[in-house]
């Protein structure tokens, strides 16, 4: 989408508003995902 909005000036709209959307999304998603110590040991 990044570069799509970059190439097509008709998509320069996606920069101010779905592309940082999206960035927080990911962000808001790596807080919230459980990291544990020994991910895939469960003996």
């Amino acid at each position: 989408m990044l570069v799509q909005a970059l190439r097509d000036p008709a998509e320069k709209a996606n920069l101010i508003g779905d592309i940082p959307a999206l960035f927080l999304v990911a962000i808001v998603l790596m807080v919230l995902t459980p990291r544990s110590s020994s991910a895939g040991s469960y003996t």
